[in-house]
């Protein structure tokens, strides 16, 4: 019975929970979602997912436990099982459409009302092909509602030692360029008629879009005249870049070649849309383009300052670049953090980081 109950298999027991050995702990069980999607995103399968709620909170161990048991009983042994957050369970469930997943749903609850349990639940299926979820409420009843998968599950929770470094930085940052900021404020308004600062509407963390502030560098009507030039984009894939790009100005030029028209992206990082370091954020239709994989960079905030922004060569295929930046967000930590950004100042110095 014991054997039973406490699994041994392949997974080491440091990934579950000491007093629910059958269910993964809230970060091993995200780890296994984006497994999961990457599968899916790779060989164009799908998975459900079921997301269990205690209503009842005065013994919740007792109960997840109670829970984990039954769900080991009667789920397969792919199915994997983990904690959400306090009185919240998922159940990942492989190669799963929406009628199998929804009858899974039903049935698990049944059995869990039928052993005392008060609950509810949900499901979820990835990818998105027609948005739908399916709820039963603590009487019974089956309510449909329709909404996509939160991008929120699969999101990396923001490190608290990275939030401190973009905070610290972008102070010092700012403090530190603000009379070069008001310097080239002075040339664009003398050189160029127009604003002295762009506003684009750009891609964020977990796909939220924020507006991105930077200095102009090109002429007031650069978005009307790029349609003309699409046929002149030198990179693949659906961002666009042109050499000696006509729409943008002489001090544009001289900022883009040292990096000075990003120094406002400052105040994003200091507001939170943005971090010192990560991915570098798309427009918003750019963004859509993206296949289901690339779409995984959104998983973290974007960044002033990544792989790609320190690559030798800026022109590598967009799906390397892409490539690039989950290679960052797989390999996150302080340390890096720290040589990238040591990096991205000597290649300021250097003028390495034109766009």
């Amino acid at each position: 019975m014991l054997r039973h109950i406490f699994r041994q298999d392949s997974r080491s027991w440091t990934r579950r929970t000491r007093w629910t050995p059958l269910l993964l702990n809230q970060r091993e069980f995200q780890r296994q979602l984006i497994k999961e999607r990457s599968r899916v995103d790779r060989n164009g399968d799908c998975f459900g997912m079921l997301i269990l709620r205690l209503l009842d909170l005065s013994q919740p161990r007792k109960d997840t436990v109670k829970i984990a048991k039954i769900l080991h009983r009667r789920l397969r042994e792919t199915d994997e099982k983990g904690h959400l957050g306090i009185g919240r369970l998922g159940v990942i469930l492989p190669s799963t459409e929406a009628g199998p997943c929804s009858q899974v749903l039903s049935d698990v609850l049944a059995t869990l009302r039928s052993n005392g349990l008060k609950v509810d639940g949900e499901f979820l299926v990835y990818p998105d092909r027609n948005p739908s979820v399916s709820e039963w409420n603590d009487q019974g009843t089956h309510t449909p509602e329709a909404r996509p998968v939160p991008a929120a599950i699969f999101a990396t929770s923001y490190p608290t030692w990275k939030r401190a470094l973009d905070i610290a930085g972008s102070v010092g940052g700012l403090m530190l360029a603000s009379p070069l900021i008001g310097l080239f404020a002075i040339l664009i308004r003398v050189t160029s008629p127009g604003p002295i600062f762009f506003y684009q509407t750009r891609t964020g963390y977990m796909g939220r879009p924020f507006t991105i502030i930077k200095l102009r560098t090109m002429v007031t009507n650069a978005e009307e005249i790029k349609a003309q030039l699409q046929e002149r984009n030198e990179r693949d894939g659906p961002a666009f870049k042109m050499r000696n790009d006509p729409r943008i100005t002489s001090v544009g030029r001289i900022m883009r070649a040292t990096g000075i028209d990003e120094l406002p992206q400052l105040i994003n990082v200091l507001r939170g849309d943005m971090a010192l370091v990560g991915p570098r954020p798309l427009p918003v239709g750019e963004a859509a383009q993206c296949l289901p994989w690339q779409k995984h960079r959104q998983d973290i905030r974007p960044g002033l300052t990544c792989f790609w922004q320190l690559s030798k060569s800026r022109n590598i295929p967009f799906v390397d670049w892409m490539r690039l930046d989950l290679a960052y967000a797989r390999s996150m930590n302080f340390g890096l953090d720290l040589r990238l950004i040591a990096k991205t100042f000597f290649s300021i110095f250097t003028g390495r980081v034109g766009h």
